[in-house]
C-alpha cells in the first residue's frame, strides 16, 4: 500500500518573516540617517516617541519593539499621532532634505508611512 505525502504547512511565523522586507529594501530608506550615525539620546527620543504613538503593546516582553506586532499598530493608529510620528522622523532624522521632501507627499502617503515605521522598528532588531 503506497501512501500519500502529507502536505508540509509552513509556520505563520516564517511566512511573516518572509513578507518583512530588510530596512534598506523599504522605498525611501537612503533618505533616512543610518542608525550607525544616531546618538543614544536619538535613539532614545525615536522609540520614546513610537511608544507614544502606538502605545507599549509594540514592546515584547523583554521591551524591546517586537516588529511582528508594529504593523497591526500601526493599522490601528490615530491619523494625527501618526502625522505627528511623520514630522517627527522629518524634523530629526532625514539625511536627504530634498529626497524627503519629494517623497513626503500626500499621493505617497502609504510608502511613507511603511518607511518611518520600518526605520523605528529596525531600531528594535537585534543586528543594529
Amino acid at each position: 500500500m503506497t501512501t500519500k505525502p502529507q502536505d508540509h504547512k509552513v509556520p505563520k511565523a516564517e511566512i511573516n518573516a518572509a513578507k518583512q522586507l530588510k530596512f534598506n529594501e523599504v522605498e525611501g530608506s537612503e533618505l533616512l540617517l543610518p542608525f550607525s550615525k544616531l546618538k543614544a539620546s536619538d535613539a532614545m527620543r525615536l522609540t520614546g516617541r513610537l511608544l507614544k504613538t502606538l502605545g507599549d503593546e509594540v514592546l515584547d516582553n523583554n521591551g524591546n519593539i517586537d516588529t511582528s506586532n508594529l504593523r497591526a499598530a500601526v493599522s490601528a493608529l490615530d491619523w494625527d499621532q501618526a502625522a505627528d510620528f511623520i514630522d517627527f522622523i522629518g524634523d530629526r532624522y532625514v539625511a536627504d532634505r530634498p529626497g524627503w521632501e519629494k517623497f513626503n507627499r500626500f499621493d505617497n502617503m502609504n510608502a511613507v508611512l511603511d518607511l518611518v515605521f520600518s526605520y523605528a522598528g529596525e531600531m528594535g532588531k537585534d543586528e543594529n
